[in-house]
């Protein structure tokens, strides 16, 4: 996937016309404010020229909640009780974005960059502790090689969906600080990648009492998932689509 990053730049700068970064007498520079699948974000935007412009920028994933129930077996008795999780997100990051266009007439743009920040993307916790024989003795025994899931001293299992820290984005898009007028809208379309650690990950222990951090499969959770932890980790990207709002100021 990095190969295909680099090689995307390059034939991006490549598709530049000569002399283009020799241009000085097109500078603009304004606000940006943008929504999109990766949440809200607002920042600055600068035109080099006719064909450059580099966009830093800060967004956040408006924070919610969502109560799933889940059934599981007590470790004792083995009846079935039903428990609810919670699973709340926060996404909070940077991104720093270089638009390229082939074309000086056109609002036609590749982008390169990236976004950064926290690896940790969600988290799902029970909502109530559970009791005292589900933190000695575990949740679940499908985990391999032969853990089950654990609660903490407080009686919470917590699971957390993980990506890189540094997640590289390629895309187009149609617009920009320098086209249009003093206020205009574009849009972006592209691909984050997130790593090829990506997966959702939560504490486990084996019969011998050790704990780790296990990378969850579809298989963990009894397939309830619908084949989703599976395809986090063979294919860990994430579609990107936004509109942005420019004002400029000069």
């Amino acid at each position: 996937m990095k190969s295909v990053f680099k090689a995307f730049m390059l034939a991006a700068l490549l598709a530049i016309p000569a002399g283009t970064y020799a241009q000085s007498s097109f500078f603009h520079a304004g606000l940006v404010a943008s929504g999109g699948i990766d949440g809200l974000a607002g920042g600055l935007a600068i035109g080099l020229g006719d064909h450059l412009q580099i966009r830093g920028m800060y967004g956040y994933m408006p924070e919610f909640s969502k109560e799933v129930p889940v059934t599981i077996n007590n470790p004792v008795t083995n009846a079935p009780e039903t428990i609810t999780m919670v699973g709340e997100t926060s996404l909070g990051r940077h991104k720093l974005l270089v638009d390229i266009f082939p074309s000086a007439k056109s609002s036609f743009h590749f982008t390169v960059g990236a976004y950064y920040g926290s690896d940790v993307l969600m988290t799902v916790s029970n909502k109530e502790a559970l009791s005292l024989e589900y933190r000695a003795l575990g949740v679940s025994s499908h985990l391999e090689p032969n853990y089950s899931f654990c609660a903490d001293k407080d009686g919470f299992i917590t699971a957390q969906l993980k990506a890189a820290g540094m997640r590289p984005y390629a895309g187009i898009g149609w617009g920009g600080i320098s086209r249009g007028g003093a206020i205009n809208v574009c849009l972006d379309l592209g691909v984050q990648y997130w790593g090829e650690g990506t997966g959702v990950y939560a504490d486990a222990k084996n019969v011998l009492g050790n704990t780790q951090s296990l990378r969850l499969c579809s298989a963990d959770v009894e397939n309830e998932d619908q084949g989703l932890l599976d395809k986090l980790t063979s294919c860990p990207v994430c579609p990107i689509l936004a509109l942005h709002l420019y004002i400029r100021l000069f």
